[in-house]
């Protein structure tokens, strides 16, 4: 057993928590004569049984996003356009549209989708850019770019029933832009 150990330790234990401790004033010893521990001490003042009341800090105020949000809406800056009511809103969008549907702005892109099939160029590869141009221009855009591509195989009817499409030159490759960023 570690008994041998613990006596030590708990000795150890002890001494420190009498050195860390507050030391206590001695009491004089009831048979001696009295000695007065007031003579030897100054004077003290009794501590005041209603002490003044400290004076209340000031509120600091810290408000949160909502409170700020709020400030921000009932009194908006100068650099802000006035806001619009939900009518107001509806109105000036009901007149764009009288204008007709051109006047309104295309901002940036747009995907489209549609089939335009790809031309053969003349070194044999399919042309696809041709076939986005096409496809943007038909939906009111300027041009495009090709951004998806489907290819189909074309074989003729004779070669289908006769079992020959493996055979090369029968059956042509043809490729057709199916979706396309237009600008």
């Amino acid at each position: 057993m570690t008994s041998g150990r613990a006596a030590p330790a708990a000795a150890a234990s002890l001494l420190l928590l009498a050195l860390a401790s507050p030391a206590w004033p001695q009491m004089p010893a009831a048979s001696g004569p009295a000695v007065s521990t007031e003579a030897a001490a100054p004077a003290q003042p009794p501590p005041d049984p209603h002490p003044a009341p400290l004076p209340s800090p000031t509120p600091r105020e810290n408000p949160g996003l909502i409170d700020e949000l709020g400030k921000l809406l009932k009194n908006p800056p100068a650099l802000l356009p006035p806001l619009k009511t939900p009518q107001q809103a509806i109105e000036d969008f009901n007149a764009t549209l009288k204008g007709g549907a051109a006047t309104l702005p295309r901002v940036g892109s747009a995907m489209v989708n549609g089939r335009v099939k790809c031309i053969v160029a003349g070194n044999g590869a399919p042309d696809c850019k041709a076939a986005a141009d096409r496809l943007c221009r038909d939906k009111g855009f300027k041009e495009g770019k090709s951004v998806d591509v489907e290819a189909t195989q074309s074989c003729p009817v004779k070669a289908l029933l006769s079992g020959k499409t493996s055979e090369p030159g029968v059956c042509r490759t043809d490729n057709f832009v199916t979706r396309a960023m237009c600008q």
